[in-house]
């Protein structure tokens, strides 16, 4: 795989749907309008 040749690891994000209660939904929505975190993984490739 050429593109990836010096490639250590990958990096992504995404929003993943909650169930927050009532008085904390406006501080959790997203735009799509419903309750979502944010969450971000890391993958190492290990070479040896």
């Amino acid at each position: 795989m050429p593109f990836f040749k010096d490639c250590i690891g990958a990096i992504d994000g995404t929003h993943i749907t909650v169930i927050v209660p009532k008085e904390d939904q406006m501080r959790y929505r997203g735009r799509k309008g419903i309750p979502t975190t944010n969450v971000l993984a890391v993958n190492t490739i290990c070479r040896g």
